[in-house]
C-alpha cells in the first residue's frame, strides 16, 4: 500500500507562508511591547530608589544639623551656668 502524500497548491503555500510571517510579526511586536515595559518598569524602580536615598539623606542633614544645634544650646547653657557660678561666689566674698 502506498501513502500518497498530497502537496498543496501554489496559492495555498503563499497563504501559509503570508500566515507564517504574520504570526512571526505579531510575534516579534509582543517581544518588542514587553521590552519596552520591561525597561520603563526598571527605570521607575531606579526613580523610586533615587528619590527614596535622597529622603534618607536629606534626613540624615537634618538630624546632623539638630544634633549640632542640641550641643550649641547644650555649651551655651554650661556657659551660663558657670558664669552665674561665679557671680555668686564673688558676692560672697
Amino acid at each position: 500500500m502506498k501513502i500518497q502524500v498530497k502537496q498543496g497548491s501554489p496559492c495555498q503555500s503563499r497563504n501559509m507562508n503570508l500566515v507564517a510571517r504574520k504570526a512571526q510579526e505579531n510575534t516579534e511586536k509582543v517581544k518588542t511591547g514587553l521590552l519596552k515595559i520591561k525597561v520603563r518598569a526598571q527605570r521607575v524602580k531606579a526613580l523610586a530608589e533615587e528619590k527614596k536615598e535622597t529622603k534618607l539623606s536629606e534626613q540624615e542633614e537634618l538630624l546632623c544639623k539638630v544634633d549640632k544645634i542640641a550641643l550649641s544650646a547644650e555649651k551655651s547653657k554650661g556657659k551660663e551656668e558657670s558664669h552665674h557660678e561665679k557671680e555668686g561666689l564673688e558676692g560672697t566674698v
